[in-house]
């Protein structure tokens, strides 16, 4: 019960209790409930010193073995990661527009920073765009997301591109920001207002974002939605992705920018399929107008490849 109410000093003394008068057989539930307690402090050491004792005594205990390569997972400093992303079209048809990026990650220990270089190809024109994102922990349970973009392709990529969010972790696993983009192109600026809110229950996320675009002097609305169910590992997990509205979701060109409205539905997977290598493909199919009272469909592909060390 105070596990899962976050009371985890309180789980740690009782586990040490439990554990002077347990039974053998009986440690290691009291072990693991520890574990958690500690990986959830992130005070990974006593963790991995727990775990590795629970494991001497017990090397089949799957359970053990997948919380002690989390928090393995967690001692990487480093990621690199490669993404190849095909939009196609249907109904009226058209060349397929091509995206991919590579990324490199640095897991500062109060500010995790990635540098990013894109890659587009669509309607015959090819374009680079250079990114950073960082991610600044601003106090317990607060960080903030900010973001900078630069590119001389314009209309492939916005010429700059600056975001920000900021963080904020409630009770009960509730979690919510608040945020803008801006992005500006060679004929107009955009700036994009949002919110996000998101609950986690056992090992499930809800997340809402809406969008607020504002261009022209006008300003259009869309909504995201998103379910991802955690598996044993939480680093495995199936997403189901709902768009709604005009905002671009994968990407910022300034074609997307334009276009009236859409009806999106998609789903990703991660999945570890080593200690520190993950994949994580997405597919999703996409009704947009792209101009008043024309419609066409859209399919996007995604494969992602992460590295870590």
């Amino acid at each position: 019960a105070e596990l899962w109410n976050k009371d985890y000093k309180n789980v740690i003394e009782h586990c040490n209790k439990a554990l002077g008068v347990a039974k053998p057989n009986e440690k290691a539930i009291f072990q693991i409930k520890q574990a958690k307690a500690y990986e959830l402090l992130e005070d990974d050491a006593p963790a991995k010193t727990v775990l590795e004792e629970l494991l001497k005594n017990d090397p089949a205990n799957k359970e053990a073995k997948e919380l002690l390569d989390n928090i393995t997972s967690r001692s990487y400093k480093n990621a690199v990661s490669a993404s190849y992303l095909n939009v196609a079209f249907s109904n009226p048809g058209n060349a397929p527009w091509h995206y991919s990026y590579l990324e490199y990650k640095r897991n500062f220990k109060k500010c995790p920073v990635l540098a990013r270089v894109n890659y587009a190809n669509t309607a015959g024109q090819d374009g680079y765009q250079v990114e950073a994102d960082a991610y600044p922990k601003l106090g317990k349970g607060t960080y903030a997301y900010l973001n900078g973009g630069y590119s001389s392709s314009n209309d492939l990529f916005p010429g700059l591109r600056a975001g920000a969010d900021v963080y904020q972790k409630l009770v009960r696993g509730f979690e919510m920001s608040l945020g803008a983009r801006y992005l500006h192109y060679s004929t107009e600026d955009v700036v994009i207002y949002t919110i996000y809110a998101g609950k986690y229950y056992k090992n499930l996320w809800f997340a809402y974002r809406p969008f607020a675009v504002a261009k022209d002097g006008d300003v259009f609305f869309s909504h995201t939605g998103t379910i991802r169910k955690y598996f044993s590992n939480p680093e495995n997990y199936i997403s189901l992705n709902l768009i709604y509205g005009a905002t671009p979701y994968t990407t910022a060109s300034f074609i997307d920018i334009n276009k009236v409205n859409s009806q999106r539905i998609g789903i990703d997977f991660q999945y570890k399929i080593a200690k520190s290598f993950l994949i994580k493909p997405m597919f999703s199919y996409e009704y947009e107008e792209y101009f008043p009272r024309l419609f066409r469909n859209r399919f996007y592909s995604q494969l992602i490849l992460i590295k870590r060390f």
